[in-house]
């Protein structure tokens, strides 16, 4: 014998019995050929409008917005020191860096060795010091002590 599908909810229907299992209606022996229809899913709506969303969030987002730079006056790095204000500046232009800002290096000037400016440089911002550091009258060369 065929299987039997319900006229209702489509669901198959045992052999033999008179109720369909699933909705309890009557199950008499007419049936119209069709198979149980599958509902067809929407999730990829939902998946879809949580994407868009989340693309608006990030355009539009705070930290996304673009800030403009802190304007840097040029620094002319002396070729040769003629005071201890070249030494620094010098010393200066050699630890500002993209990750350290020129006004987070701070300069504590410790003596003048014989034709080199010694400098203690401290990050002021991280709260952390750079090292000792001597600048060379003549080559404008700085190294680290």
């Amino acid at each position: 014998m065929d299987e039997r599908y319900c006229t209702e909810c489509r669901a198959a229907i045992p052999e033999g019995a008179s109720v369909c299992p699933a909705c309890g209606v009557y199950a008499g022996d007419v049936f119209d050929g069709k198979l149980p229809r599958k509902r067809r899913s929407r999730a990829w709506w939902w998946l879809a409008l949580i994407v868009v969303a989340a693309a608006a969030a990030w355009m539009f987002a705070p930290w996304q917005r673009e800030t403009k730079p802190i304007r840097k006056l040029p620094v002319v790095r002396p070729h040769v020191i003629k005071d201890q204000r070249d030494a620094m500046t010098t010393l200066r232009h050699f630890l500002t860096t993209s990750e350290r800002n020129e006004r987070c290096v701070a300069l504590i000037a410790k003596e003048n060795d014989g034709g080199k400016y010694v400098i203690v440089a401290v990050d002021s911002c991280k709260h952390a010091k750079l090292g000792t550091f001597a600048v060379d009258v003549k080559t404008s060369k700085v190294t680290k002590r």
